[in-house]
């Protein structure tokens, strides 16, 4: 927020079978590297999904996925 950064980040992630984010990365950068780089550490730590499923089972995909970092009036 001190920073006065916002924009739009799209990573690619690694979704297993499970849900879980097994890998990452940027695919487009929001023009901050330090709003990048948030947003893919959170992504492959606490972040789940329901799986892609291939003939009625859970598999693995790469999956696009956009973060929007806007600053809110505090009043």
């Amino acid at each position: 927020r001190r920073a006065n950064e916002e924009g739009r980040v799209v990573l690619l992630l690694l979704v297993d079978e499970t849900g879980d984010v097994k890998d990452g990365k940027i695919q487009q950068s929001s023009g901050f590297p330090r709003l990048d780089t948030a947003a893919l550490i959170h992504a492959k730590r606490r972040w789940r999904f329901t799986p892609a499923q291939k003939g009625g089972r859970p598999v693995a995909h790469w999956m696009p996925f956009a973060v929007d970092f806007r600053l809110k009036d505090a009043s």
